[in-house]
């Protein structure tokens, strides 16, 4: 009995000790394996992000400095990069449009404007809308400038096709100056303020005129009329453009005189009015009874033409010669060209030869007033040299001392 319960205590005792000596190492087997990040690694991307506002706060300023010193190609690239490190600051993105906007009236605004220029100007306000919200109100003046400026594109290639086309092709020509006007008035509903709009309207308003005038050709009558009335009224307007004195104005002056001309033109008449000598000249001989030393001239039509119908242009001439008894010219003789109304003075060049171009519908007559030297026993006329105003009509006269 006894050794039974020794044995029994001697393998509890076993037992107990083999499992106290197993749960240490179940013990570590269980334990995680943690590693700490390094302690500088949120301090280092930290730094780098300030210094990406700082570098993006440099580029802003930058850009405004350049917007306003009107530095826009340095404005746009600074404020660019600034706008496309953050996308979402829409202070910035305004700020870039502005600089697109000043660019393109920069180029509009340029006296020396081109049809590349203007693309240009096109190009730079499309940009600026690209970045703009449609919300925005400045997306609206950017949206005004783009459309004026494809506009005023449109006008200008327009009438530079309406330039290289033939007077001849008068259907084409109206149709590009046409074009070039419904071009225009479009930029007038969208800016009336464009800038340097004054050359182009004036030109087109010109170029219409001009239109109506060479159709008024082949008509005649109230038809004829009322064409040249409405080429008198685009004239004008394109006058009141300027101020009296401008430079700028001629093109505009000269389409509203010629086409004046056009419906006033100066009756025909067959009496020419003779013009008195400009200064009384002394005579070189005071006693005509026994000899006088001054000349007398006959006259006659070397080259005229027959009375015909109206051409209805001023582009014929009376051209002519002075001649001694000899043949040989008169230099810086004087006269004109007159029906009675209108009138063209002439002098002689070294060969005795005048023109005088310009000349209507009519029946002209020539007269000689004056001639050096000597001077002359009374002035020489030559009536009846009747034109047609067309540039094919080239009369020549003469006049010959006796």
């Amino acid at each position: 009995m006894i050794f039974r319960l020794t044995v029994l205590g001697l393998l509890l005792a076993v037992l107990a000790g083999c499992g106290s000596a197993a749960e240490p190492t179940a013990t570590i087997v269980l334990k995680p394996t943690v590693t700490p990040f390094p302690v500088s690694q949120p301090t280092a991307t930290v730094a780098a992000a300030d210094a990406g506002e700082v570098l993006r706060a440099e580029n802003i300023e930058s850009g405004k400095q350049a917007l306003a010193a009107n530095d826009y190609a340095l404005a746009i690239e600074q404020l660019s990069l600034a706008y496309a490190a953050n996308r979402s600051d829409q202070s910035v993105g305004i700020l870039l449009a502005q600089a697109y906007q000043a660019q393109g009236m920069d180029l509009l605004e340029n006296k020396a404007r081109t049809i590349d220029s203007l693309r240009a100007a096109f190009d730079s306000f499309n940009s600026g809308l690209e970045i703009v919200p449609e919300t925005d109100a400045f997306y609206t003046t950017l949206a005004a400038d783009q459309k004026a400026t494809q506009a005023v594109l449109e006008a200008q290639l327009a009438l530079d096709r309406y330039a290289a086309t033939e007077e001849s092709a008068l259907a084409d020509r109206q149709r590009e100056a046409e074009a070039a006007f419904a071009a225009l008035e479009i930029v007038l509903e969208l800016r009336p303020d464009f800038p340097q709009l004054a050359p182009l309207q004036s030109s087109i308003l010109v170029a219409l005129s001009r239109t109506r005038e060479l159709a008024s050709r082949d008509l005649s009558g109230d038809e004829r009329k009322l064409l040249l009335l409405e080429a008198k009224e685009l004239c004008t307007q394109a006058s009141a453009l300027w101020p009296a004195d401008a430079a700028e104005s001629s093109p505009a002056r000269e389409c509203l005189e010629r086409v004046e001309a056009r419906l006033n033109p100066p009756k025909a008449t067959a009496v020419p009015t003779k013009k008195p000598e400009p200064t009384a000249r002394p005579n070189p001989n005071p006693n005509p009874g026994t000899s006088d030393p001054r000349l007398a001239f006959g006259g006659y039509i070397q080259t005229g033409y027959p009375q015909g119908p109206d051409s209805h242009q001023f582009s014929s001439c009376i051209n002519g010669r002075v001649v001694r008894a000899d043949g040989s010219g008169v230099a810086a003789a004087s006269g004109n060209v007159n029906n009675g109304g209108a009138a063209v003075n002439w002098t002689t060049n070294g060969d005795g030869v005048f023109s005088a171009c310009g000349l209507g519908y009519s029946n002209w007559g020539v007269t000689l007033y004056y001639v050096p030297g000597p001077g002359l026993r009374s002035e020489g006329v030559i009536y009846g040299v009747w034109l047609d105003g067309s540039p094919g009509q080239q009369a020549f006269v003469v006049f010959k001392a006796k």
